[in-house]
């Protein structure tokens, strides 16, 4: 079996839509398929490359997003909030393929086979369509290296090292208010501030003794296992945070992230210090970091992430796909 995924990625996208989809060609390899990726854009192209995923060949799309080539395959894969559904529907006519849908928007049900939107609000809301739904944190795709460890995660009493990761674009000014409001609010904790593979350098955080400036690591992993709070944008880390039992204060960077941190907060996986774009959000941050300095708020948010995520979701996905697929093989 073969699958071809297109995903967004790069300066004007971020890296959220890359990291959840390989995660979820990772689980697929696991169990035979053969995974191809699109990429549009040049950064996202060279993200993939240097993690080891296969491009396929195409061309620049002459409208539209995503790219020509040659779409003969077992499932499409589309993770992209530019694309039209009238683009997919064209792209992939002449196949026989399975056309499965990340839908964080609830607007993929004319095209897709399946959608896929593992939002924690998602299995609440009134889904329209009657195509196959894959719906809520159970069906995030993570990478196999956060599957969880048995027994609880240790919390300190307090608070020495904090995880600021901000996305995949980051920008520079964000870094520094962040970053500050952390210094204030927990003096005594040492900082490791992510800066990812689009982002804006924060110059003046490097002459900082307390901070700790890491460029495009390959892993989130061995920095959240290590810090005793991440302050988190509200995308694709923040599962990964929950799945490691990483207490976590997270933000909303685009409008699209609130609804699953609103449903994270309400059942107690994350602390929410609103949008940053809000006229308030430092002072928010700053209250949402006291709060989190107590061991206890620490241990609940562990324990409720980890309760929430437990990093099969990829092949739960694996599976409704071959699913699909094996009964159109047997209808036909």
């Amino acid at each position: 079996m073969n699958a071809l995924f297109f995903a967004e990625g790069g300066p004007a996208f971020g890296l959220g839509h890359l990291r959840r989809c390989a995660a979820l060609a990772d689980a697929m390899t696991a169990r035979g398929w053969e995974c191809r990726f699109l990429a549009r854009d040049a950064a996202a192209g060279a993200w993939l490359a240097e993690r080891g995923r296969t491009l396929a060949p195409s061309q620049p799309p002459l409208s539209g997003r995503l790219p020509d080539a040659d779409y003969s395959c077992d499932a499409f894969v589309v993770d992209s909030y530019e694309a039209t559904n009238e683009e997919i529907a064209s792209k992939a006519k002449g196949s026989s393929g399975i056309i499965l849908a990340f839908d964080d928007h609830m607007n993929r049900h004319p095209v897709a086979d399946i959608v896929l939107n593992a939002g924690a609000l998602a299995p609440e809301q009134a889904w329209p369509g009657r195509i196959e739904r894959l719906l809520g944190p159970a069906y995030h795709p993570l990478c196999a290296e956060y599957l969880p460890v048995s027994g609880p995660r240790e919390i300190r009493a307090r608070v020495t090292r904090v995880l600021v990761t901000l996305g995949g674009s980051g920008k520079a000014a964000l870094f520094k208010r962040v970053v500050s409001t952390v210094r204030l609010a927990l003096p005594d904790a040492a900082i490791d501030c992510v800066v990812g593979p689009f982002a804006e350098e924060p110059l003046g955080l490097a002459s900082d003794a307390r901070v700790n400036l890491v460029h495009s690591p390959r892993s989130l992993k061995p920095l959240m296992l290590d810090c005793d709070l991440a302050v988190a944008a509200s995308g694709q880390t923040l599962f990964e945070l929950a799945a490691t039992g990483t207490p976590a204060v997270a933000a909303c960077l685009a409008d699209n992230q609130d609804p699953n941190l609103r449903a994270m907060a309400r059942k107690g996986a994350a602390l929410s210090a609103g949008a940053v774009a809000d006229a308030g959000f430092e002072r928010e941050l700053a209250a949402r970091l006291a709060q989190a300095a107590d061991p206890d708020v620490r241990r609940g948010l562990s324990d409720a992430g980890r309760a929430l995520i437990d990093g099969r979701g990829g092949a739960r996905v694996e599976a409704a796909l071959s699913s699909l697929l094996a009964k159109r093989r047997a209808a036909r």
